[in-house]
């Protein structure tokens, strides 16, 4: 839908394969557009996972079991008021390995918002297997992280050279399987099943989950 991919640049700024965005559907991951990071949790059939994601970045999460994976990309709209309005995407990977981003368009052309302290179950199809999904903080910017490009820059770079400057901290990288499920993003820990970070260290609040 065009009125939402439009959304998606203003939101984002940057992009591959539409020229306003900032997700590289070749290569499955996003361009960071700040240095602030989103910590939240996720039920997962019953599985509790504690994240981080950069603003910017994906947040994968995936079933085998129905072979359904969406991707989650965030932006800040309100810091202030914990506003945080998160880009939907289906992702398909292809018989030659190529991952693909479809838009995931809601009921009455919504903006899919998850802010700070409101859980909420995700309005997205084939995902039942989702349970409550609440963002925890926004944390300041992170200092660990590699410099941002400018938009110009970014627009101009091949997807592998950005993925190497960025892929540590885009969502495909920082994994943590468990049984059925994955869940990818910039910091990751799924209590039973292990805990991962990316090459910044954003660290995960100590509660465990």
């Amino acid at each position: 839908m065009q009125a939402k991919l439009s959304l998606a640049g203003a939101l984002l700024g940057l992009l591959c394969l539409v020229p306003a965005s900032a997700i590289h559907a070749a290569e499955g991951f996003g361009v960071p557009i700040s240095d602030r990071v989103i910590v939240g949790t996720v039920d997962i059939k019953g599985t509790s996972v504690t994240f981080a994601v950069r603003e910017g970045t994906l947040l994968t999460l995936e079933d085998t079991d129905t072979d359904t994976m969406v991707g989650l990309s965030p932006a800040i709209t309100d810091e202030s008021a914990g506003a945080i309005a998160w880009l939907p995407l289906k992702i398909v990977t292809t018989t030659g390995g190529r991952q693909e981003l479809q838009f995931i368009p809601l009921k009455n052309d919504e903006e899919l918002r998850v802010d700070v302290g409101r859980p909420t179950s995700l309005p997205l199809p084939d995902t039942a297997w989702l349970g409550p999904f609440e963002v925890a903080s926004i944390s300041p910017p992170w200092r660990g992280f590699p410099t941002l490009p400018s938009p110009g820059n970014a627009l101009e770079s091949e997807p592998s050279a950005l993925r190497a400057q960025f892929g540590r901290s885009s969502g495909n990288s920082c994994c943590v399987s468990c049984g059925t499920i994955s869940v990818c993003g910039t910091s990751v820990r799924i209590a039973s099943c292990g805990v991962c970070q990316d090459a910044g260290g954003v660290p995960l609040p100590d509660r465990q989950q």
